[in-house]
């Protein structure tokens, strides 16, 4: 094995054990605590486990050659996008309109990249999909630097910074021509589209008040008022 993937080996692993290890069986998985349920934190578990066996098993293929994509490997990247979606439904730290939308523009790739992998058997296209896995471990990692620099004011503007930063690092990572400028341009294109579904799904009640405010609609209140005399 060449020494700069071994250092790769080395880093993705001990990133991984040091995350899991300070933060996630701490905060995101409390498993040590007397108060834990499995069936709580379920989505969770597997939305951890799956990329750890990704990587384990790429990277144990890759002792012995350059790894080619599988059905099992589509399918597992399949299921943690589901779990991934799953919990940015979910999401409640951050400023949402932009830690929403770059899990999905994450997620999105990421699919994108291993759908592509299995259909032409590229093992460079392989191999991104699993560098796009850092994506969401390298946040962590950004969380605590920001924190200990306090450069940022709030816990939600540096869990939102991380994961921005993260999600790019771990696109430029893949090596994939002008990855980073498409990673900009689906974020975009998601957000525009999480606008509009949420203007559209906004009670009517709602616009007809923000009509009343700006002078754009009929109060009935007021015309109440005037026909009465009062």
């Amino acid at each position: 094995m060449p020494k700069i993937e071994f250092a790769e080996v080395v880093w993705v692993f001990s990133s991984y054990a040091g995350v899991f290890l300070l933060h996630t069986f701490r905060r995101s998985v409390p498993i040590t605590k007397p108060s834990f349920r499995l069936q709580k934190y379920i989505v969770v578990l597997c939305h951890l486990s799956i990329p750890v066996m990704e990587i384990c098993r790429y990277q144990l293929r890759a002792i012995h050659g350059t790894p080619e994509p599988s059905g099992g490997d589509f399918l597992l990247c399949v299921l943690h996008s589901l779990t991934a979606l799953t919990l940015t439904s979910r999401l409640r730290v951050g400023d949402r309109s932009i830690a929403r939308p770059t899990y999905q523009t994450i997620t999105a790739m990421r699919f994108c990249f291993s759908a592509a992998a299995y259909l032409t058997g590229d093992p460079f296209l392989y191999r991104a999909s699993i560098h796009v896995i850092n994506g969401f471990v390298y946040p962590r990692i950004g969380i605590k630097l920001l924190n200990r620099m306090r450069i940022l004011p709030s816990y939600s503007a540096v869990y939102t910074a991380s994961n921005f930063v993260a999600s790019m690092l771990s696109i430029h990572e893949t090596q994939f021509s002008f990855g980073p400028h498409a990673y900009l341009a689906i974020f975009a294109a998601i957000v525009v589209l999480n606008r509009y579904v949420a203007e559209r799904d906004r009670p009517q009640f709602t616009n007809d008040t923000s009509m009343q405010r700006s002078g754009l609609g009929w109060d009935y209140r007021t015309a109440a008022t005037k026909g009465s005399g009062l």
